[in-house]
């Protein structure tokens, strides 16, 4: 949740919005943005590399979303390697990080996602000077209600960290859902 929150401080996004409805057909996606025809996808090593190498997945799911006319930015956890030029391949983020880590991790997906966008997004060079992240309260207080419906957490998160390092189901509280 903490990426969606953090980006919603640019874009509209709703957290409860991500499926993409086609033919009958659904497809689950981690982050929609509707304004830019945007989706962001989150591939966690663990889910994505050490429990199932889903690489031809990932690919096959992102050339559908792109013939629906989505764009589609990808977020790989290192060692993933990219799918598509565009993508961008970032650091595994332990809880013991801090929010420091969180912090330089959203910026530099900001800034991809500006050069991605190819144009600028108002506000972001006040938000790069800050030194904490402007919704990281939001983002717990969502974490939270959703715990407290029963959801499982691995399913709320994107995790911006290795499961790997915990096991399944005590990854380390981040950002939105691996996918």
């Amino acid at each position: 949740m903490l990426l969606a929150c953090e980006l919603g401080a640019f874009f509209e996004i709703d957290h409860d919005d991500r499926v993409i409805r086609f033919g009958g057909r659904r497809l689950n996606v981690d982050i929609i943005i509707r304004s830019e025809k945007l989706i962001i996808e989150f591939d966690g090593a663990y889910w994505h590399k050490t429990l199932h190498d889903k690489e031809d997945k990932d690919r096959e799911k992102t050339g559908l979303l792109e013939n629906l006319g989505w764009r589609v930015l990808r977020l790989r956890e290192e060692p993933l390697n990219k799918i598509r030029p565009h993508d961008l391949v970032i650091p595994v983020i332990a809880n013991k990080a801090g929010k420091k880590a969180y912090k330089q991790l959203v910026d530099d997906v900001l800034l991809h996602l500006r050069q991605f966008l190819g144009k600028d997004i108002p506000g972001l060079e006040a938000y790069l000077e800050r030194g904490d992240l402007a919704r990281w309260a939001e983002a717990e207080s969502i974490y939270e209600k959703a715990e407290h419906k029963g959801k499982p957490s691995l399913q709320l998160r994107l995790d911006l960290s290795s499961e790997a390092e915990f096991g399944p189901g005590k990854a380390p509280v981040a950002a939105g859902r691996s996918g």
